[in-house]
């Protein structure tokens, strides 16, 4: 049935079954390079987000303990990532 099934496909299309089925191995194998890349470029952005907020929680903590004795977290706070002018 699925021989039959691409036949007839490749006969719609007026290529052999050779090229139709090459064509078709082609088009999954991009679509999982494209696949893998797009999971790549979310894991790198997950990663910065977790950093984000990471480094956000870390200033809004050293704010809220800091604000009672007058200083602001940008007089005193520090990070490796951030320079404060």
């Amino acid at each position: 049935i699925i021989h039959a099934n691409l036949v007839n496909q490749a006969k719609d299309l007026d290529i052999s079954l050779n090229l139709y089925i090459n064509q078709i191995l082609a088009s999954a194998i991009e679509n999982n390079r494209l696949e893998s890349s797009i999971m790549n470029k979310l894991g790198e952005i997950c990663g910065k987000i977790d950093f984000h907020h990471y480094e956000v929680t870390r200033q809004l903590r050293f704010q809220t303990e800091n604000i009672k004795t007058g200083f602001t977290w940008a007089a005193e706070y520090s990070s490796p990532y951030m320079k404060i002018a």
